[in-house]
């Protein structure tokens, strides 16, 4: 889950946007019971659930794809 926070952290920056306001739509979104919830978890204090992290990057318009995998030659 670090690397998401990081990413969703860096995402919040390039948009200049606060931790409170993503906390504050994700819990209008329904997606959190509170925004305490994002915050604790951008804190680092607690991870998410997968759930809940992928309404972050949804809010952000961010989205996980895999690696391509390297061929051996």
């Amino acid at each position: 889950m670090s690397k998401i926070r990081k990413q969703i952290k860096k995402r919040l920056d390039e948009l200049k946007k606060s931790r409170s306001w993503l906390g504050r739509e994700a819990a209008a979104r329904g997606i959190v019971g509170n925004r305490e919830t994002v915050l604790r978890f951008l804190r680092g204090e607690r991870d998410t659930s997968s759930t809940v992290a992928s309404g972050l990057l949804d809010i952000l318009g961010l989205e996980i794809r895999p690696k391509q995998k390297r061929t051996s030659k």
